[in-house]
């Protein structure tokens, strides 16, 4: 009986395993290079990056991937104040943006 338990129990933990084995983090960084926020993804994922308070007029946001896995991405701020990168991949991402404003950034599947 205790070699039944003993076995089903590791089945469920090897399916535990292999479930989280295809979900990554995805890193999203400020220019200094600390970490703004994490979230485990399993696909590319959208980054949203709203500015806050007074922002220079026009401009682009640019992610570039530190991991060097992925080409660099550039986005325009819209008139809201935001910068929406979608099909991000998992890895860690350095975004800069223009001028020195807050900004917050939300990451959805």
């Amino acid at each position: 009986m205790f070699k039944a338990f003993c076995i089903a129990v590791a089945m469920v933990a090897c399916l535990v395993a292999t479930e989280d084995a295809h979900a990554l983090e995805l890193r999203v960084l400020d220019s200094a290079g600390l970490v703004r926020a994490v979230r485990v993804v399993k696909g590319a994922a959208t980054a949203k990056i709203t500015l806050e308070g007074k922002r220079p007029e026009g401009g682009s946001c640019v992610a570039t991937n530190v991991d060097g896995l992925a080409a660099e991405k550039r986005e325009p701020v819209s008139a809201q104040g935001v910068c929406l990168f979608k099909e991000l991949p998992a890895g860690s991402w350095q975004v800069t943006i223009p001028g020195k404003v807050r900004w917050r950034v939300e990451i959805d599947e």
